[in-house]
Formats: C-alpha cells, sequence, structure tokens
C-alpha cells in the first residue's frame, strides 16, 4: 500500500485488472490495448481512486464485448459464420453513435473545475454512461441498422474477430491513460 493514502502496488492492480477482463471471457487480444492505458508499473503505488476506476472500466469493457459478440452473433450467417461489412459497419456505426452520446455529462454531476475532483463520483458516472450506451443497442435499433446495410456500402464480409477488434477500438479510444 502507499504511504499516507492507501492504496495498492501496481502489479497487483495489473493483475486484477487482467482477471476481470479474462474471467469476462474477453480474449487476451482484445484487452491489451485496454490495459495499455490503464496499467501502472509494479513499483508504483496505485491510490484506491485509481484503482476503482480501472476496476470499474475493466468490468464494463467485459460486458460492453459480450454485448458486442452477440451483436455479431446476431447479424452473422449462421450457415457461414461470417456476416456481411456492410452491415457490420452500419452496427460499428451504431455503437460509436451510442458511445459518443454517452460522453457528454449530466450538468447536475460535473464536478467543478475549481474545487478537488471526486475521480470515485466521475469513475461511477463514467461507468453508468457507457452501460447506458450499451443498452441503447436494442432488437430495434439493431433491426433499423440491418435495414440500413441494404444501402450501397463497402462489400465483403467480416468475421467476429475482426468485428470485436473494432468495437473494441471505439471504447478504448474513449479510456483516459492512467500514469
Amino acid at each position: 500500500t502507499s504511504a499516507g493514502g492507501g492504496g495498492v502496488r501496481g502489479g497487483l492492480y495489473t493483475q486484477t485488472l487482467q482477471c476481470l477482463c479474462s474471467e469476462g471471457g474477453v480474449p487476451a487480444s482484445t484487452f491489451a490495448p485496454l490495459l495499455q492505458r490503464l496499467c501502472c508499473h509494479d513499483h508504483e503505488a496505485v491510490p484506491c481512486d485509481v484503482f476503482r476506476y480501472g476496476v470499474l472500466t475493466c468490468a464494463v469493457f467485459s460486458d460492453y464485448i459480450r454485448q458486442a459478440q452477440r451483436l455479431y452473433a446476431e447479424v452473422c450467417c449462421p450457415a457461414e459464420g461470417i456476416a456481411s461489412r456492410r452491415l457490420c459497419l452500419n452496427v460499428l456505426g451504431t455503437l460509436k453513435e451510442a458511445l459518443e452520446t454517452s460522453q457528454g455529462c449530466d450538468a447536475n454531476y460535473c464536478v467543478n473545475a475549481n474545487t478537488k475532483a471526486n475521480t470515485s463520483l466521475e469513475a461511477n458516472l463514467k461507468a453508468i454512461r457507457y452501460l447506458q450506451a450499451s443498452a441503447k443497442i436494442s432488437p430495434l435499433r439493431l433491426a433499423q441498422t440491418m435495414a440500413g446495410a441494404q444501402t450501397l456500402g463497402p462489400g465483403g464480409d467480416m468475421d467476429a474477430k475482426e468485428f470485436e477488434d473494432a468495437a473494441a477500438e471505439l471504447f478504448i479510444a474513449r479510456v483516459k491513460f492512467v500514469s
């Protein structure tokens, strides 16, 4: 633990994040870029608020990736096990839109820049916004996206791993680096 403020060592923090992601069924190749943003050096002391932010982010990321995997399963052709690139890009566009909407800050919960930042509250709000964003991908929205995919766009197919990686990139791009 760190002197004074409490916390854990960087090595334990990193192991915890790895366990959260792998226990959630997310492949290591998918969560590795997320851990690059969240990890600390083994010898560093990780304050409790940073630990909480990392844990919440990994838990939400695991849920988000499972939902992305289910979305892919809904749009892929069962006989072939692959999906139309055009359709996948439309679904990814919907995911991106949901994530972008979720990044807005509710005026009632924003931390005043002139006061000490409450990173725990901020982490909770961020986790809630990400969960709300993933909930926006409803069966109705998916049906609308599938109907929209009938228009012109790139042809070919997209496999499940490519779709998962693209969905992960959309999420990870919104995660702050821990330094």
